[in-house]
């Protein structure tokens, strides 16, 4: 949505800067600034809003907002790492260099 939210903004700007667009306060071409200041107000708002909806889901801190991890469901950071080096011990232990973890 950010994304989305900023090419609009984008060519809006664009826009205005070829032919001022006539709303108020934004008669003249040097008024493109406005433009960008209410952009990043629209898009704190947006990155705001979906964050926000953690707590509204029960998540709590240290979750995943998105999904489970990359690895096998764990959230954080530390387990993934910790699940990567269980691994790569595994792989070693089987005679393996542990060097390809994907395979």
């Amino acid at each position: 949505m950010t994304k989305l939210l900023s090419l609009l903004v984008l060519a809006m700007m664009a826009a205005h800067l070829i032919r001022p667009l006539g709303l108020p306060g934004l008669k003249r071409r040097k008024d493109v600034w406005k433009i960008a200041v209410a952009a990043f107000a629209l898009i704190s708002l947006t990155v705001l809003a979906s964050h926000g909806t953690a707590s509204a889901l029960g998540q709590h801190e240290g979750q995943d907002v998105v999904g489970p991890g990359p690895v096998s469901g764990l959230g954080s950071v530390e387990a993934v790492a910790r699940e990567a080096r269980d691994r790569i011990d595994d792989r070693q232990a089987r005679g393996g260099d542990g060097a390809a973890l994907g395979t």
